[in-house]
C-alpha cells in the first residue's frame, strides 16, 4: 500500500516529508490540502498538516514521522540510504539540527517574516511599509540567523557537504525548506549576510534532484512565475 501524505507543497513541513520519502525513494501519494479545512481535521483534529497515513498507521506529527519513516527504511533491504547517521554523537547532532529548525527558524523567520511580509505584499503595501512594519522582527532574525551560522561552525559539519556531516540527514530536511522560503523574499540578504557558510549550505541543497522535484507549489515557485511575468 502506497503511503499517503495529507498536506500542501506551500508547506515547509510537508516538503520536509516529501523530501525524505523522495530521497529515500518510497512511493507516496499527496493528499494537498492547506490546513484547517474540512480536509485537514479529517485526518488530524488539530487541523495541522502533514499527516502521514500508511494503512491503519496515522501519524500528526512530524518527530513521529521521521520516526516511522526511520522503521520503513529499516527493513528495506534492497535500498542503502539512511537519514539517520549511526553514531550517538551524529544522531545528537541531527536532533539539536531539528529542534533550531522548528523552535528557532521557522518561529522567527516564517511565522514573524515569511507569512506577514506575503501578506502585507498582498494588501499592495509599499516596500517601504513592509520593511519598517518587520523592523522588530528583521532584528530577531538577524539574531537567530547569527546563532544558527556560531551553531553550523561549532558542529560536526565543519569541512563536511551538508549539516551534520557528508550525507543528507533529517537536519538537511528540516531546515531546508524554511530557507527556501526566506530565500525567495528580499530578506535572503539576511541569510547572505548574517550566515554565509549556511547560505552556501542552502545553494548546495537546491541544487539536488529532491529539491527540484518539491519545489514546484512552494513560496519560491509562486514568487519564481509572479516575477516572470513582470
Amino acid at each position: 500500500m502506497t503511503l499517503k501524505v495529507v498536506g500542501a507543497k506551500i508547506s515547509t513541513f510537508t516538503r520536509t516529508i516529501r523530501l525524505a520519502l523522495e530521497y529515500l525513494n518510497i512511493p507516496y501519494e499527496l493528499l494537498e490540502t492547506l490546513p484547517h479545512t474540512e480536509t485537514a481535521y479529517k485526518y488530524n483534529a488539530f487541523g495541522k498538516i502533514p499527516t502521514l497515513i500508511d494503512g491503519d498507521v496515522k501519524l500528526i506529527e512530524t518527530l513521529a514521522m521521521k520516526r516511522y519513516i526511520d522503521h520503513l527504511q529499516q527493513g528495506n533491504q534492497t535500498q542503502g540510504q539512511s537519514l539517520t547517521p549511526n553514531t550517538l554523537n551524529e544522531q545528537l547532532f541531527v536532533d539539536q539540527w531539528i529542534s533550531i529548525a522548528g523552535d528557532y527558524a521557522f518561529r522567527e523567520l516564517i511565522i514573524a517574516v515569511s507569512k506577514p511580509r506575503q501578506s502585507m505584499e498582498s494588501q499592495g503595501k509599499s516596500e517601504t511599509e513592509i520593511t519598517n512594519n518587520l523592523e522588530s522582527q528583521l532584528e530577531r532574525a538577524r539574531v537567530v540567523l547569527g546563532a544558527i551560522e556560531s551553531h553550523l561552525a561549532s558542529s560536526a559539519s565543519v569541512g563536511k557537504s551538508w549539516l551534520c556531516g557528508s550525507s543528507i540527514t533529517w537536519a538537511d530536511l528540516f531546515m531546508f525548506p524554511i530557507f527556501a522560503d526566506l530565500a525567495s523574499l528580499p530578506e535572503r540578504e539576511l541569510i547572505k549576510f548574517e550566515s554565509p557558510h549556511l547560505w552556501k549550505w542552502f545553494e548546495r541543497f537546491s541544487d539536488t534532484d529532491i529539491a527540484k522535484q518539491t519545489f514546484e507549489g512552494t513560496v519560491a515557485d509562486s514568487r519564481s512565475k509572479q516575477q516572470s511575468k513582470m
